[in-house]
């Protein structure tokens, strides 16, 4: 899982510079990582809710899960078009790229201490 988390965040940090200089092999780069780190990251969770949810309820669970995920982009994806239309598309990858990014090392961080016992 920390090698997807680790392609996101290199991910949205070449997509804020293609933004920046309007560079397109850069951008096209960055969806290619951006992607190729999406897939690990998703079936892992997929495999831990699997893991922790009751067969019975599996089902249910990952409906859920599917539906909140869902929800919470289509309100993501609202909210930075807002920005962009306030204060520039640039600003709204930035910030979009730069919370995706902050995530994604979290991630790195708390894959790494689970595995080195910390937690």
């Amino acid at each position: 899982m920390t090698g997807g988390a680790a392609a996101s965040a290199l991910g949205m940090v070449l997509l804020a510079e293609a933004v920046a200089h309007h560079h397109l092999p850069v951008f096209l780069a960055a969806g290619a990582i951006s992607g190729a780190g999406y897939s690990p990251l998703f079936f892992g969770g997929l495999q831990t809710i699997n893991s922790a949810a009751p067969s019975e309820h599996r089902g249910g669970v990952l409906s859920a899960i599917y539906l909140l995920a869902y929800v919470s982009l289509g309100a993501v994806s609202l909210l930075l078009g807002a920005v962009a239309t306030a204060h520039g598309l640039g600003f709204a990858v930035n910030l979009g790229a730069g919370v995706i990014a902050l995530f994604s090392v979290i991630t790195v961080a708390l894959v790494a201490m689970t595995r080195a016992g910390s937690i």
